[in-house]
């Protein structure tokens, strides 16, 4: 019975202590944040919410589950992906916070408020009740009250502030600040990317337990005096700044525990103002990237560094003075001087020999050249060697390096070393687990060891170069510690190496491009439970994929086996891979459907398929995979609509259905908040698009070419502020060029071509900023995806990557433009195609094309355009291809030494035109036309060659003379006029007759019935 009441008691304990958090986490608090969600509105967005609040995304309670000790509320203002128009900016002006709203959190220790655009606090009293609170992140807003500095110090367990990028200023006080920085116990403050002046060291010395502290990029300049200040000090970033001098009394603790310093690209002598810090006997880490030395500068110069032990000098100018004194420092483990421009100082660099400490040395992209430096030699502590990105020659079986029995990183990528595919040179490395050599001269070795055993056992190696070898390096096969494999561009020609597989059962990624594998292994029975990342494309594999793939590699997240041979169909095992997050399968002969309709790739992000031979319906199952950020499967058979279940994808970037048998129209519905490339080219598809893409600013990259598209070019087209490349051509869009496409930034090609647009051209395009020479790497997109057909020089062209960054052009050939050429349109000077041919255009050619500096392409052909072609034009170096045929220009063709190098046909069909190239002469044609008719000719505003009034007095006279010599025939023969005369009354009789017996009778009421 005792004990029965003991468990009773327990079991009602547990009921009231479960009431009092009634969904995990505090009643009180819950309620909280909810009231916070309303003013963070981008938090838990699109999520439904556990009851549970301790679950919610960014909240962290206690051990009990009870009270939030950690709220992360970083990004839930606006969303950090997005960028807006001037309308939306104006919107989001600076907003002021309410403290009060996180006092319910007693318990609150660490808050991240960060990247909200927030301009400060509406009042700061309340701030002293989070009296747990010891992390805060107010960091990437936009806060100008420099006097929250010292309210904050009211926290009495504040240990840690970040108020980095913002707008702060000179630091200001609040009455009773000297008093509460008594207690003020920040240990960590940064205060980096403001607009900070000296004056901040004031507030500093107010710090007593500051350990690190960040003030880079801020405004701090001159003389900075320094006393009994940052005494505790063991951290300081004060880079990015033009201090030129520390001023310390002689004797004074200033910075004398300052064990790590970063002075990243300061504006002033380095050597000099590190004097000035004092003795810094403590110094242990030393930061000096961006800097200059002089050539007179050493580390003789520099304070003590008997304890220095981390040197960065990245992308650093040093002098060859300094390089040698460098083996002074006696402690140093760490050396990093990549990107320094060490070429001419091989022999100084010399010294590093003397560093018998050194552990890790940095020299990649130096520029160095030659063999590998004699000095490594003699560094026999070195674990970590990196000299990638050089110019290094030689063999590496042959270097100093194969003495570092330490070793246990080395990169050697992208140089001119010769590495044997044995490997032998490493086999008593013992201590190797990292080995990096892309873009190297592999070869085979005649020396292969062939019956002796590595001792050595890799984590991670990468190779790839040039060369074709005899067989896959037989080393690895002794291998069992693998983790990481990629092996490219080493033209094996044998079998998948199921040695790999079979051996490292710790075996994550494998990486096995372009090496001319022939065949997969077996995988009956067999299971990779631990490998997640497969690279097998632009290889010979054939055949069908093993139907058991996807059980064989259950765990799979990164999967592409593009750019091969597979045949058949898409194994139903794939749907075993719940992990997939990337599948490339593009660039195969696989045919059928793409998947069946079990499909469920929750997580997936990135589908290829393209290039393949699969037909039928697109799956609607593949709607619920709503990660999707990058479908592409253009170049099949597929056919049908697109789903209207697409519209689920919220979170596409990338879409490309090109070249496919799609029909129907785009899904009103259709508009991805976050879409960027949209190829729907080469397709049936038809409609307009009044409805679609309306919530779709990000797009860049608009191509809906080939299609049956109707309707006119919509309106909204401005809102797609980000737009590079649109392509409506060959299509049925009628109607105006819409103006809208003057207020897009980035344009830089317009392809409008073959439709049945009538307007005319409206004289804003030039406004359009066609994209200066330094601006291609600005605008440009890296994506693979991003390439566009475009027409250029007579002939159609595929453009991608740095080529397509570089194209600017506007196609409005073959639609009914009519009207003047707008001369506007001239200023359109870093153009490079313009194609206006096949129109209706008319009046002369804008003699300011000739500032059209650059266009290798002109096409004004097959127009009405008059006049005289401007000698401006001959003057463009630039032109390869120009035409203005089948026009009504006249004139003589100007006598450049550019138009020398066009044909006749580029000028053809001008009756007035004369001059080389083509065959009449402009002498022959004065005596041909008289001169006042051409005058006439050219003076005539509609651009006519007849004279109407002629036209209309001949017409007339003709028509007179055939009625009177019927009269007369009549007349003098009497049986032709009695024939004449008979017919007439026939076809009169007959004519009433068929009249009234197909009429109602009500409207005859006469007629005889039969």
């Amino acid at each position: 019975m005792e004990l029965k009441r003991v468990m009773l008691i327990m079991l009602v304990v547990m009921i009231v202590s479960k009431s009092k958090c009634s969904y995990g986490c505090l009643d009180h608090e819950r309620i909280a944040l909810l009231k916070i969600k309303t003013i963070f509105y981008k938090w838990l967005e699109g999520e439904q919410s556990s009851d549970d609040c301790c679950e919610w995304d960014g909240v962290t309670c206690d051990d009990n589950n009870e009270s939030v000790i950690e709220l992360d509320l970083s990004y839930t203002r606006y969303d950090r992906f997005e960028t807006y128009d001037s309308f939306e900016i104006a919107r989001r002006r600076a907003w002021y916070l309410n403290i009060t709203l996180f006092l319910p959190f007693r318990k609150l220790q660490t808050l991240d408020l960060s990247d909200n655009e927030m301009a400060g606090m509406i009042e700061y009293e309340g701030f002293e009740r989070l009296s747990h609170l010891e992390n805060l992140d107010l960091s990437s807003n936009k806060i100008n009250d420099s006097r929250i500095l010292s309210y904050l110090c009211f926290l009495p367990s504040l240990k840690s502030l970040s108020m980095s990028s913002n707008d702060l200023k000179e630091t200001l006080y609040h009455e009773g600040f000297k008093g509460a920085s008594k207690s003020c116990n920040l240990e960590i403050l940064d205060l980096s990317v403001n607009s900070f002046n000296k004056n901040i060291f004031h507030f500093l010395k107010s710090l007593p337990s500051l350990k690190v502290l960040n003030l880079n990029a801020n405004e701090l300049y001159g003389k900075i005096h320094l006393k009994d200040t940052l005494m505790n000090l063991e951290e300081l970033e004060i880079g990015f700044n033009s201090i030129k001098k520390f001023v310390t009394p002689k004797g004074d603790k200033s910075l004398s525990k300052l064990k790590i310093l970063a002075m990243d690209s300061v504006d002033t002598d380095t050597i000099k103002l590190m004097q000035s810090m004092g003795s810094l006997s403590f110094l242990q880490e030393l930061n000096l990237r961006f800097s200059t030395f002089s050539e007179t500068a050493t580390t003789r110069h520099l304070p003590n560094f008997k304890k220095m032990e981390v040197l960065n000098l990245h992308s650093s100018t040093l002098s060859s003075n300094f390089l040698q004194s460098i083996r002074y420092m006696n402690a140093l483990k760490v050396l990093d001087l990549k990107f320094c421009e060490l070429n001419g100082t091989q022999s100084a660099l010399q010294g590093i020999g003397h560093l018998k400490h050194l552990q890790m040395l940095d020299l990649s992209e130096t520029n160095l050249v030659g063999t590998l430096p004699a000095f490594l030699a003699n560094l026999t502590s070195l674990q970590t060697l990196d000299l990638s990105n050089n110019q290094f020659t030689g063999d590496v079986g042959e270097s100093s390096i194969t003495s570092l029995m330490s070793l246990q990183d080395l990169d050697l990528s992208t140089n001119n070393l010769k590495i044997p595919i044995s490997f032998r040179p490493f086999y008593n490395h013992s201590k190797l687990v990292t080995f990096q050599a892309f873009d190297s001269l592999i070869y085979d070795d005649i020396h292969d060891p062939k019956y002796l055993f590595p001792n050595l056992q890799l984590n991670d190696i990468r190779l790839s170069g040039q060369g074709t070898v005899r067989a896959f390096p037989k080393f690895l096969c002794h291998q069992h510690d693998l983790e990481y494999v990629s092996i490219s561009d080493i033209h094996f020609k044998e079998e998948f190496p199921n040695c790999l597989l079979d051996n490292n059962t710790s075996l994550y990624g494998l990486i096995l491009v372009n090496n001319s594998l022939l065949r997969l292994p077996d995988l009956s029975n067999r299971s990779f439970t631990q490998l997640w990342k497969l690279d097998i494309s632009h290889n010979l594999f054939n055949g069908e994929i093993p139907s058991d793939f996807g059980a064989a590699f259950i765990n799979m997240e990164y999967l592409d086996m593009s750019s091969n041979r597979f045949h058949g169909q898409i194994p139903p095992s794939f749907c075993d891979m719940r992990s997939l997050d990337f599948l490339d399968l593009s660039n195969n002969k696989l045919f059928g459907k793409m998947f069946s309709a079990d499909l469920s790739f929750t997580k997936l992000t990135d589908l290829f398929l393209n290039g393949n031979n699969f037909s039928g319906r697109i799956p609607d199952s593949l709607s619920r995979s709503t990660a999707l950020s990058s479908l592409n499967i253009s170049r099949n058979n597929l056919e049908g609509p697109i789903p209207v279940e697409f519209c689920k994808l919220k979170k596409l970037e990338v879409l490309d259905l090109s070249e496919n048998i799609i029909s129907g129209s785009i899904p009103s519905c259709f508009s991805p908040p976050y879409i960027q490339i949209l190829r729907l080219s080469n397709n049936m598809l038809q409609g307009n698009l009044n409805l679609t893409l309306t919530e779709s600013p990000r797009i860049y990259l608009l191509d809906l070419s080939n299609n049956q598209l109707s309707g006119s070019i919509p309106k909204w087209i401005h809102m797609l502020y980000d737009l590079n490349y649109l392509l409506l051509n060959n299509n049925y869009l009628a109607g105006e060029i819409p103006v809208g496409l003057c207020q897009l930034d980035h344009l830089s090609l317009i392809d409008l071509s073959n439709n049945y647009l009538q307007d005319t051209i409206p004289g804003c395009l030039h406004t359009i900023p066609v994209k200066e020479q330094e601006d291609y790497d600005r605008y440009s997109k890296p994506d693979q995806q991003s390439y566009v057909q475009f027409p250029t020089k007579s002939m159609s062209y595929n453009y991608q990557g740095k080529l397509l960054s570089m194209m600017s052009g506007i196609d409005l050939s073959c639609n009914k433009l009519f009207g003047e050429i707008p001369p506007q349109l001239g200023n359109l000077s870093s153009i490079l195609v313009l194609n206006l041919s096949h129109n209706n255009l008319s009046g002369p050619i804008p003699s300011t094309f000739g500032n059209l500096m650059i266009v290798e392409s002109l096409d004004l052909s097959n127009n009405y355009l008059n006049g005289k072609i401007p000698p401006e034009l001959g003057q463009i170096s630039s032109l390869e291809v120009f035409s203005v045929a089948n026009n009504n220009l006249s004139g003589e063709i100007p006598r450049t030494t550019q138009f020398t190098t066009f044909n006749e046909s580029n000028f053809q069909g001008n009756p007035l035109l004369c001059g080389i190239p083509l065959p009449k002469s402009c002498s022959d044609l004065r005596r041909e036309v008289p001169t006042t008719l051409v005058d006439n000719e050219e003076e005539d505003d509609d651009g006519s060659f007849m004279d109407m009034e002629c036209f209309y007095a001949t017409f007339a006279a003709s028509y007179l003379t055939m009625f009177l010599g019927v009269v007369i025939v009549l007349w003098i023969n009497p049986n032709w006029r009695r024939w004449w005369l008979y017919h007439i009354e026939e076809w009169m009789t007959s004519s009433y007759y068929l009249v009234v017996d197909n009429l109602p009778k009500k409207l005859f009421p006469w007629k005889l019935s039969p």
